[in-house]
């Protein structure tokens, strides 16, 4: 129970409410081992003993989001492709739809650390003679 503790101490904690530490009190040794018999094929405790195979991968919908942007993107471009289509012009190239944990190319970012308040007056009477 140590090895796999964490898992099933997320599937009670998730699922019903309990922690480990009410077996034996709250939770009956039997709810337990019912809980654990039953448990979802997704569940923390399940994925960790025996993980999901590619084809649950597939059916539980993990993929789905990814896949429709990858569509979303082909139709755009697609799309970009018929309207020049005839006219000797190249097709324009089509920003990618924002996916999550992906930085856009061209993202401007000022700066890595923020400016310490003793020299913000200067830095921002700087940028006003700059006229930015």
């Amino acid at each position: 129970m140590a090895e796999h503790g964490a898992a099933l101490d997320y599937d009670l904690l998730t699922k019903t409410r309990y922690q480990l530490s009410d077996v034996g009190g709250a939770l009956s040794w039997g709810a337990l081992r019912h809980f654990v018999q039953y448990l979802p094929r997704d569940s923390a405790l399940s994925r960790e003993i025996v993980p999901l195979t590619d084809a649950e991968r597939w059916t539980n919908g993990d993929a789905t989001a990814s896949i429709l942007a990858d569509l979303f993107d082909l139709v755009a471009q697609l799309r970009a492709e018929m309207a020049v289509k005839g006219s000797g012009k190249k097709p324009k190239h089509m920003k990618p739809y924002p996916r999550p944990g992906v930085t856009p190319k061209g993202t401007r970012h000022m700066g890595k650390d923020p400016i310490p308040v003793s020299e913000f007056e200067d830095w921002w009477e700087s940028k006003k003679r700059q006229g930015r």
